[in-house]
C-alpha cells in the first residue's frame, strides 16, 4: 500500500464524478444523514485541509461555498495541498495531532483517502453517475476503517451501524455498507 499513490487514484475518482455535477443536483439528498450533495461537496472540498493542517502546512481553505462551477478547480487545490504537506518532511512517518488523536502521518493520510473514496460512493449515488474504483484501492479503505472506526464513532453523525450487502455487491458497495450506508 503506497498512501500517495492511493490518495491519487482516489483524487481522479472524486474530480470525475466532481466534473459530472450540475448546478440542479446540489439540493439533492446524499446517503450521508442530513447532507444534501452541496453539503457533502463542501465536506469533501473542505475537510481535507484539515489534515493539510495537521500535516504542519497551511490549512486555510479557500473562502466561499462550493458551487458545481467551481468544484472541481477547488478540489484540484485541496488535493494539490494534501499531496504538497504529505510528500514534504517525512510527513508520512511523523506522528500527526488530528482531532481523532494522534496517528502516524501514514495512518491520518489513509483515513483521508477511505473517507474520500467512502464519498465517491456517496456522491456517484446521489447524481446518478457510475463510479468505479479498483478493488485493491478500495480493500486498503477499508482495512483502514476496520482500523479507525471505533464503536463510539457509530453514532449515526460520522458513522451508522454496518450495514448487510448481497453476495453480489462490488467491494465499493461493502466499503458502504461497513460505514453504515444503506446499499
Amino acid at each position: 500500500m503506497n498512501p500517495i499513490d492511493d490518495f491519487t487514484d482516489t483524487s481522479r475518482i472524486m474530480s470525475g464524478l466532481l466534473e459530472r455535477l450540475d448546478p440542479a443536483d446540489l439540493d439533492t439528498a446524499t446517503p450521508c444523514a442530513r447532507w444534501s450533495v452541496a453539503d457533502l461537496v463542501d465536506h469533501i472540498v473542505g475537510d481535507v485541509f484539515v489534515f493539510v493542517g495537521a500535516a504542519g502546512a497551511d490549512a486555510s481553505a479557500p473562502v466561499g461555498p462550493v458551487t458545481a462551477d467551481n468544484a472541481v478547480s477547488r478540489y484540484a487545490s485541496a488535493t494539490a495541498a494534501v499531496l504538497a504537506a504529505y510528500q514534504a518532511n517525512d510527513t508520512l512517518n511523523r506522528d500527526l495531532a488530528t482531532p481523532f488523536g494522534t496517528f502516524p502521518g501514514s495512518m491520518v493520510l489513509s483515513v483521508v483517502i477511505a473517507d474520500q473514496l467512502t464519498h465517491c460512493w456517496d456522491l456517484a449515488r446521489s447524481i446518478g453517475a457510475p463510479v468505479v474504483a479498483a478493488d485493491e484501492l478500495v480493500d486498503n479503505a477499508l482495512n483502514t476503517w476496520t482500523a479507525f472506526i471505533q464503536s463510539d464513532y457509530r453514532d449515526g453523525e460520522m458513522f451508522g451501524d454496518a450495514q448487510t450487502c448481497g453476495p453480489d455487491a462490488s467491494n465499493l458497495d461493502r466499503l458502504a455498507a461497513f460505514t453504515g450506508r444503506n446499499v
